[in-house]
């Protein structure tokens, strides 16, 4: 179960990915004309719905649920700002987890994909030799790897990137978020 609620503007952009807590919260936020300021969508039918709507919508077996003390909800993965236009000016921030979710737990050097406990960052230019951590220096490596290339160049240790780092955008963990949930918007149509 996800402790995350991705967060759309009116157009249906992705604009964030929040807290449940703070996605919940957004829920009991009003305009001044009354109307809710969120909408629950749902991922069976990409309905907009409002939380006392939400509420009346009964959970199948398969539907992850919140069960409180009056009622058991189908727990919302989706919710959409009404009045908000804007779209994510942010940049990603750089993290031990960004770059393992960047390079899909998979180690640049071998190519192999591994369980997060068995990965590690290698800076590709050593912070020795100058290299900054950021994520055009960073990568993601296998111990055994990581090892190998230890506090040396490339060009020394005779290894290579399978992938050069980059630098993620919004969009691809906004993609990799829905895929997460196995959420596709092209079933609009």
């Amino acid at each position: 179960m996800s402790n995350e609620i991705l967060v759309l503007n009116k157009f249906w952009t992705p604009i964030r990915i929040v807290s449940f807590r703070n996605g919940i919260r957004l829920l009991f936020k009003y305009n001044t004309d009354q109307t809710p300021k969120a909408y629950i969508i749902s991922t069976k039918t990409y309905q907009a719905f409002s939380w006392e709507e939400w509420m009346k919508i009964k959970p199948e077996n398969h539907d992850e649920t919140l069960i409180t003390s009056k009622c058991s909800l189908i727990r919302p993965k989706i919710i959409t700002i009404s009045t908000y236009t804007g779209t994510s000016k942010h940049k990603v921030l750089f993290n031990k987890r960004g770059v393992f979710q960047r390079d899909n737990s998979t180690c640049l050097y071998c190519g192999n994909q591994f369980k997060e406990q068995e990965l590690s960052i290698d800076h590709v230019i050593p912070v020795s030799h100058g290299g900054k951590t950021n994520w055009l220096n960073c990568a993601t490596a296998c111990r055994p790897c990581n090892r190998k290339k230890g506090n040396k160049s490339l060009e020394k240790c005779k290894m290579n990137l399978k992938i050069q780092p980059y630098e993620p955008t919004w969009n691809q963990i906004f993609a990799e978020y829905l895929q997460k949930f196995q959420i596709n918007f092209l079933k609009l149509t």
